[in-house]
């Protein structure tokens, strides 16, 4: 296995300093296995929903209720990037703003570049949960997909 997965049993984390919203499959894991996502999925679907912990980086994952399509942030604060979530893989993940490049390739410019790739909220800190199927948390934070 290439990318280490960690699963952390809770259904709920703390976040600082501004959090993203994406489709885990969109990260493009820094690994030098090209099975990286598959890796992550191994891990995945033996534990299910929950805090998993990848380079030292923490990502609450959800499965969507209805499976693949688009969905939105919402919050008392300001969002950027897409215009919505983009699901490909039934499944969306919170983490970090600045653990980004722990976990992903990417650069915070691909979420506001790339309509539906993800929804960042840079002022947000506080607590995001997972209740069922949609992300709860401070700041009036909702990411319903039942």
């Amino acid at each position: 296995m290439g990318l280490k997965v960690k699963f952390l049993k809770k259904q709920e984390h703390l976040f600082k300093r501004g959090v993203i919203f994406c489709d885990p499959c969109y990260l493009k894991f820094p690994s030098d296995s090209e099975d990286s996502w598959d890796d992550f999925c191994t891990v995945y679907f033996k534990n299910g929903q929950g805090l998993y912990e990848i380079n030292g980086a923490k990502l609450l994952v959800m499965n969507t209720a209805n499976g693949d399509g688009c969905y939105d942030v919402e919050t008392s604060l300001r969002i950027t990037g897409g215009s919505t979530c983009g699901v490909d893989a039934g499944m969306l993940c919170v983490f970090s703003l600045k653990d980004l490049s722990k976990i992903s390739t990417l650069k915070e410019q691909a979420f506001t570049d790339q309509d539906c790739l993800g929804q960042i909220v840079k002022d947000f800190s506080g607590k995001v949960k997972i209740n069922e199927n949609d992300f709860i948390g401070d700041h009036e934070l909702r990411l319903i997909t039942s």
